[in-house]
């Protein structure tokens, strides 16, 4: 039960995402946040190409590893699960 639980969470947490940020010359830019254990640069990018409405230009990435936890297994066995924090500025091009 407990690892349903908590795969659940992480799911929950990697679940693409955008918000509206101001780049340092002033012009709008969007954080894309494909963070999680199921998620990968290719989320981000496709994130972003959906809505910058196609074309893009990565400004900066940001990637750490966060966290961890040890998971029970079969037989008493443990593994040890951790997730990323992925991050993108991205400049939609117009």
């Amino acid at each position: 039960m407990r690892l349903m639980v908590l795969l659940s969470g992480l799911l929950l947490a990697g679940c693409a995402s955008a918000r509206h940020i101001y780049l340092p010359d002033g012009s709008a830019g969007r954080m894309v946040s494909c963070s999680g254990a199921e998620q990968d640069w290719g989320d981000c990018m496709n994130s972003a190409h959906k809505i910058c409405d196609g074309e893009y230009r990565i400004v900066e990435r940001y990637d750490e590893r966060t966290g961890g936890a040890l998971v029970p297994g079969d037989a008493g066995t443990q593994t040890w699960s951790s997730s990323r924090d992925r991050k993108m500025l991205v400049a939609c091009k117009e």
